[in-house]
């Protein structure tokens, strides 16, 4: 299902710990209720500080961004989930019309 996105996408941007992190939060089935739209991912991932962290993922662009505190550079273990998630396990992700589409059924 990749339009974009590769492991070696993920490996560019996040370090080895976070990869790890990511993998495991991956593996536990953390990453939940998975939306699309058009080549945005957005996804909530457990979280332990927070009960849950609004996660998202332009899959064309790379380019990840998460509501946790991870401050060190680079792609948090909850975005790599998300990016695991949809390499590995596509089925899990809903499919919704992007703005665009949904602006041009309208005209």
């Amino acid at each position: 299902m990749s339009d974009r996105l590769n492991f070696s996408d993920i490996e560019r941007n996040a370090t080895p710990q976070s990869i790890e992190r990511g993998r495991e939060y991956y593996e536990w089935g953390q990453v939940q209720s998975i939306v699309r739209r058009g080549s945005l991912l957005q996804a909530s991932v457990m979280g332990q500080s927070e009960p849950w962290y609004e996660t998202f993922l332009d899959v064309e662009r790379c380019e990840g961004d998460c509501s946790c505190p991870y401050d060190w550079g680079g792609w948090c273990k909850h975005i790599v989930a998300l990016a695991l998630t949809y390499l590995n396990d596509s089925e899990q992700i809903e499919n919704r019309f992007s703005l665009d589409e949904l602006i041009e059924r309208l005209i």
